[in-house]
């Protein structure tokens, strides 16, 4: 219950337009990792799957039924007189005491059994009928300044490009906004399609907007790593992994 509760707090404050990618929550050690599905239509959560950190899930038990044994051990040994005159003639103090340790590490050991059946609460699963979702299939460098990326449309919805981002190793990033320029009236594809968009940056693109060290990224260098965000008219980010 104090692992669930946590949950509720974590995932339905982190609620925004994506959420983060990897809340965890659980208590005194987060121990459940959350998954989000970046696409889906409701409202938040939106979380799709769950990972379990069972390190801090045996820490948290240890320390569950290490704190439940002592507080019962101090409140049977003040009530002990009281208690003892409650239980039957034949149960003596030592029987009492196994009979507690026994309830005490069942009770430690049902987390195992939560976290082995635990549902997806208090994450919401996102309906097919909501899904929007983007592959990348392949890309090329067409130019030093122009990258050609082929994506299909994995979701149940149409898909519109509104705008996208391009960030090299070092921060430095370049973007383009539909309402600054139509990119083509800003590509749509159809579910179950593949289409080629382009996404260019620096003399290739004259309304393209610069963040960064001045003149530290203006082309696609062979062999780096670069990060193209791809932003929906619906406001949802899909980001692909390419290397110039």
């Amino acid at each position: 219950m104090i692992t669930w509760a946590s949950g509720v707090l974590v995932v339905y404050h982190s609620q925004g337009e994506l959420g983060p990618q990897t809340p965890s929550y659980g208590f005194p050690l987060p121990w459940i990792t959350v998954g989000y599905v970046q696409g889906c239509l409701l409202s938040t959560p939106y979380c799709f799957t769950y990972s379990i950190d069972w390190a801090f899930l045996t820490m948290n038990m240890l320390l569950y039924s290490s704190t439940s044994f002592a507080l019962t051990t101090i409140i049977l040994r003040a009530t002990r007189t009281q208690f003892l005159a409650l239980l039957p003639r034949q149960m003596n103090w030592s029987t009492v005491k196994t009979i507690m340790a026994v309830i005490l590490i069942t009770i430690a050991l049902e987390p195992i059994v939560a976290a082995a059946l635990l549902p997806h609460l208090p994450c919401v699963s996102c309906p097919q009928s909501q899904w929007e979702s983007l592959t990348m299939v392949s890309y090329r460098t067409s130019s030093p300044t122009n990258l050609t990326l082929s994506l299909k449309n994995a979701g149940s919805l149409t898909v519109q490009l509104f705008d996208y981002k391009v960030q090299d190793g070092n921060g430095n990033q370049w973007s383009l906004n539909l309402a600054i320029d139509a990119w083509n009236s800003g590509p749509v594809i159809s579910p179950n399609a593949t289409d080629t968009v382009s996404i260019t940056i620096g003399s290739s693109c004259g309304n393209c907007t610069y963040q960064g060290s001045p003149g530290a990224f203006t082309q696609f260098a062979a062999g780096n790593s670069y990060s193209v965000i791809v932003v929906t008219a619906r406001n949802f980010e899909f980001p692909f992994a390419v290397r110039g």
